[in-house]
């Protein structure tokens, strides 16, 4: 695989990682209830993992000679203000699922550029970790309410 290839993976990570709802949850003025108390301290974990992570692969690629590409907000994702953290929570873990896959996905075709595929495969261990958590919080909030 070429350099280029692997900063072109890595670089749609970092946009991925820097789009991801939970930073955009806790960045916008979502409403935190009662219900959703117990979710904030999770959201804001994973938003400051998204972050982490997010610079971690910037410097894999810079690591690599090339310029880490940043992303702005996903403009989807505006509707967040004054909702309740409980009713983003299954967005939240939708966007996580979808990274999971997306960071498997992309170990493997890293797999000749071990730099960059030993911290994809970490990032992605660390996202199964995180979804596992969500979907308990999840299952949680979902029963506090019926």
């Amino acid at each position: 695989m070429t350099d280029n290839l692997a900063t072109d993976i890595l670089n749609e990570l970092i946009g991925l990682e820097l789009q991801g709802l939970a930073i955009r949850a806790i960045e916008s003025t979502t409403f935190v209830s009662g219900l959703s108390q117990a979710e904030e301290p999770l959201v804001r974990k994973l938003a400051m993992q998204h972050r982490s992570n997010a610079a971690r692969l910037a410097d894999v690629v810079s690591s690599l000679g090339a310029t880490p590409g940043m992303r702005n907000p996903d403009a989807t994702t505006g509707d967040l203000h004054f909702v309740d953290l409980a009713q983003v929570l299954p967005r939240i873990v939708d966007y996580q699922q979808k990274l999971v896959r997306l960071y498997e996905a992309a170990g493997q075709r890293l797999s000749d550029t071990p730099s960059a595929s030993n911290i994809v495969s970490d990032i992605a261990l660390h996202h199964v970790l995180m979804l596992a958590e969500l979907q308990a919080q999840a299952n949680k909030t979902s029963n506090a309410s019926s």
